[in-house]
């Protein structure tokens, strides 16, 4: 009884190892494959800024004081 254990013992490894190397082989395709789903690249505008739409949205009137302080050297 110990042959026919170990017989199925030996099979069970060999085609657990046979499912683990295609499934490898497999992701390794996906991962390398030119995938056809890559969104296509905006176009770019000079310079390489961004040339695609701004996202706008509408917003209430605040009024306010708008502070800011530049600790900078140099000219306007």
């Amino acid at each position: 009884m110990s042959e026919a254990n170990t017989s199925s013992n030996s099979s069970f490894r060999r085609w657990a190892i046979i499912i683990l190397v295609l499934a490898a082989a497999v992701l390794l395709v996906w991962w390398l494959w030119p995938g056809a789903d890559e969104s296509p690249q905006q176009p770019r505008g000079p310079r390489g800024m961004l040339g695609g739409p701004t996202p706008v949205r509408v917003a209430p009137v605040e009024q306010g004081r708008f502070e800011v302080y530049v600790k900078a050297l140099g000219t306007v």
